[in-house]
């Protein structure tokens, strides 16, 4: 039988193997959708973010006249679908793309996930301070926005980068193509630009939390953990709701040792989330395994399996439960 800090080498190398199997190949599940406003009418020329479960950007797709969107060639288990268009309130929607159409689960290759997406018009007061932040964007600088983001979402970076550019060109205090450039540096792991966009974004709107959860992410990949849970934290004094700032914020604190925090935080990310924020059983798995609570670190684990039976990495999770639980 493997050694307590052999079990917790192998439930790192499950973490960091559920982490990474997100993402896109040339073959694997797809996501297509819709986007429509309250009325039912379609939003063309939008964009949608697609996150790993961590949060992570991954990919980005503009919305074409009809509203529709997709995304495939994607491999694993839990993707976020983010749309964030300054007169409707911000969408998030976890997606478990072992789940088919009939709530089912299937290990099948190239599931196909449809969902439609319908914003809501923001308020006209709302929050601490009663108002919403909104801008008056000048048409010619909205017009090469929305180019950028499309670029972006087509994969042409450094020319949908340059049209975001030029956007702040036209309108300086452009939040929106701040937080753009901002977000598709992190994916291109140019952390030092991406941390001059956010700061810059800031300096317009101090009170949206996604600055917050986006500088997180980035000192969550530069491995300054203790920094990333602070920062996290600030993203969730403004958005308490986000079951995934919650569990970013866990997991940034196990890595620096506050496991009493992390479990807290961890339990309130599913609490929120539920099925959807199922890697915060992972995580505290983590933890109860440092304490030497095996029993615990198990029922953690097939927590997990109950929540994604066909997870990838189903078969080393079950001889995980399987070490944790022998005498």
């Amino acid at each position: 039988m493997k050694s307590r800090s052999g079990i917790a080498t192998w439930l790192s190398v499950i973490l960091f193997l559920t982490a990474v199997s997100y993402g896109q190949s040339s073959s694997g599940h797809t996501i297509i959708g819709k986007v429509r406003s309250k009325n039912g009418q379609p939003v063309p020329n939008l964009l949608v973010e697609l996150q790993t479960g961590t949060g992570i950007p991954i990919n980005q797709s503009a919305t074409n006249n009809e509203g529709d969107f997709s995304f495939s060639g994607l491999k694993g288990g839990s993707f976020i679908l983010v749309v964030n268009e300054p007169t409707h309130q911000p969408f998030s929607e976890r997606l478990e793309m072992v789940k088919t159409a009939d709530g089912s689960f299937s290990a099948s290759p190239g599931e196909v996930f449809r969902t439609d997406i319908v914003l809501i018009p923001k308020e006209k007061t709302i929050g601490r301070t009663g108002t919403v932040f909104y801008q008056e964007i000048p048409p010619t600088a909205l017009a090469v926005y929305q180019t950028g983001v499309k670029l972006i979402a087509e994969r042409k970076n450094e020319a949908g980068l340059a049209a975001l550019q030029e956007a702040i060109k036209l309108f300086p205090r452009y939040f929106d193509a701040h937080l753009a450039i901002a977000v598709e540096m992190l994916r291109l792991h140019r952390y030092s630009e991406a941390i001059a966009e956010l700061e810059q974004a800031r300096n317009i709107n101090p009170r949206d939390s996604r600055l917050y959860h986006t500088f997180g992410l980035v000192l969550f990949e530069q491995k300054n953990y203790a920094m990333a849970a602070q920062v996290f934290e600030a993203s969730l004094q403004l958005n308490p709701t986000n079951a995934d700032g919650h569990l970013l914020k866990g997991a940034a604190l196990i890595e620096i040792g506050k496991f009493a925090e992390a479990e807290k935080a961890l339990q309130q990310a599913y609490q929120i989330g539920g099925g959807k924020a199922a890697m915060a059983h992972l995580h505290l798995a983590r933890i109860y395994e440092k304490r030497g609570e095996r029993h615990r670190a198990a029922d953690e684990l097939a927590a997990y399996l109950k929540d994604k039976p066909n997870a990838e990495n189903a078969a080393s999770i079950r001889q995980a439960i399987e070490k944790l639980r022998a005498k």
